[in-house]
């Protein structure tokens, strides 16, 4: 009699503890979205889209490796260094960054990338508008598109 009074409280328990309803969690904001980590590093291969109708792409050669190499503080905030050296780009294509090594300073600023000098380079909400560029003939407005891309990356 106990035995079976036994294995029944076992399987009660085993079932309580594995039930889970996964319908009520929520999901945990991205609290680093732009990565922002002294050490991560990206590497970008510019490509050209070769011709209007297909989705396919060939490289042009032109290589941007980025690493955020430290932090810096400028005006009482705290920026992160970018170290950004192009390569590739040996006709001087002006297109794309000249070949060299330069330095960019970047911060995570209410949910908008921003460099030292408060420029938006982009936004971390969806569908946010924002002024990327006031240019002297055409202002340029910017925002994150709907739903998922993926992309392939390499490892070098």
């Amino acid at each position: 009699m106990k035995k079976p009074l036994f294995l029944a409280f076992i399987a009660l328990s085993l079932s309580i503890i594995s039930c889970s309803n996964d319908g009520n969690i929520i999901p945990e904001p991205e609290e680093n979205f732009f990565a922002l980590t002294v050490g991560n590093s990206w590497v970008y291969e510019h490509c050209r889209r070769e011709n209007q109708v297909t989705a396919v792409y060939n490289s042009v050669g032109v290589i941007d490796s980025i690493k955020i190499t430290g932090t810096e503080i400028i005006d009482g905030n705290e920026f992160y260094k970018y170290r950004i050296r192009t390569s590739g780009n040996d006709t001087n294509n002006p297109i794309y960054r000249q070949n060299r090594e330069r330095f960019q300073y970047l911060r995570d600023s209410t949910g908008y990338l921003v460099n030292q000098l408060g420029d938006i380079l982009f936004s971390g909400e969806d569908e946010q508008e924002f002024l990327a560029s006031d240019g002297a003939t055409y202002p340029v407005y910017s925002r994150r598109g709907e739903g998922t891309e993926t992309i392939s990356t390499l490892s070098w």
